[in-house]
C-alpha cells in the first residue's frame, strides 16, 4: 500500500470528533460521537491505472439518523489536496462516489451531519485510507549467463550455475561455441537438480548431438526453480558461452510527479 499516513499501516483510520455545538445545548455523550468505516479499493489497496473504483463508507452503527454531506478529497505524496466530490449520506450513514484511479496516495472523507439530528448537535466524522495505482510494461531480463575459452573438454566441460526461480514462460537462449575439432558435441538446459540430470525430448533442454544447431533458441523447462547447465565433449580445447533471457511483466507505481 502507498500512503504517506502511519493510519494506513491498519489499512483503515477511524478519527471522530465532536463539532458546532449550538450555544446552550449540552454536547451529547461520547457514544453519540459516530465512528466511520471507509474503504478507498478492493481487497489489496491496489489497482491498475485507470481502472474505476468506488469510494465506499459507513457513518455511526448503522441506524437511521446519520444523513448528512461527506466530502471526499485526494491528497498525493506531494501533499496536494483535491476534492473530488460531495456526496449525501443515507439515514442508516452509508456513502459512496464512483471515480477513476490515477495515481497512488490517500483518500480522505469527512462528514458533517444535518443539524440537531434527533435533538442532537450536527458533529463530524473523518477518516482516511490509501490506494496504491500501478501500470504494468514488458521487457526482456537476463536471468543467466555464462562463459568459458579454451576448455578443456576432452571428457566433458561445462557448468551447473546456482539456483534461480523462473518467471512463467520460455526462456530465450543464445549461445556460441568455437572448438577445436568439429567433432564436440553437448546440450544445454534448466533442471530442477543440481546433478544437470538430462533426459531426451524434455522441453526444459536442447541437445547438439553432433555440436552443430541453432544459436538462438527457446527453452521451455517445466519447473520454474532449478539450475541452468552445460556440458560439452569434444576431443580437443573449445570456447564457450550462453546468456538467458526472458520476456517479463514489470509492475510500477504510478506517482503524481509522474504525470
Amino acid at each position: 500500500m502507498v500512503g504517506r499516513k502511519s493510519l494506513l499501516a491498519a489499512g483503515l483510520a477511524v478519527v471522530a470528533s465532536l463539532a458546532g455545538a449550538a450555544p446552550g445545548l449540552a454536547a451529547p455523550p461520547p457514544n453519540q460521537t459516530p465512528t466511520m468505516d471507509f474503504t478507498a479499493g478492493p481487497a489489496g489497496s491496489e489497482v491498475r491505472a485507470g481502472a474505476a473504483i468506488t469510494l465506499t463508507g459507513r457513518i455511526g452503527p448503522g441506524r437511521s439518523g446519520y444523513a448528512g454531506r461527506v466530502d471526499v478529497h485526494f491528497e498525493d505524496e506531494t501533499g496536494r489536496k483535491v476534492l473530488l466530490g460531495t456526496v449525501r449520506s443515507t439515514g442508516a450513514g452509508h456513502f459512496k462516489l464512483a471515480t477513476k484511479a490515477k495515481t497512488s496516495g490517500d483518500y480522505y472523507a469527512t462528514y458533517r451531519s444535518d443539524a440537531k439530528v434527533r435533538g442532537k448537535n450536527r458533529y463530524t466524522a473523518y477518516a482516511v485510507d490509501g490506494l496504491a495505482v500501478f501500470t504494468t510494461r514488458t521487457e526482456n531480463r537476463m536471468v543467466y549467463t555464462w562463459g568459458g575459452t579454451r576448455l578443456d573438454c576432452r571428457a566433458t566441460c561445462g557448468r551447473t550455475g546456482p539456483e534461480h526461480q523462473l518467471e512463467p514462460g520460455p526462456v530465450r537462449v543464445t549461445f556460441t561455441r568455437t572448438c577445436d575439432t568439429p567433432q564436440a558435441r553437448g546440450r544445454i538446459g534448466f533442471t530442477a537438480d543440481r546433478t544437470g540430470t538430462y533426459s531426451a525430448g524434455d522441453p526444459g533442454w536442447r541437445d547438439f548431438p553432433d555440436g552443430t544447431g541453432p544459436v538462438t533458441f527457446d527453452l521451455n523447462p517445466a519447473a520454474r526453480r532449478g539450475h541452468f547447465s552445460i556440458a560439452w565433449t569434444g576431443p580437443a580445447a573449445c570456447d564457450l558461452s550462453f546468456t538467458a533471457d526472458q520476456r517479463v511483466t514489470v509492475k510500477e507505481y504510478v506517482r503524481s510527479s509522474q504525470i
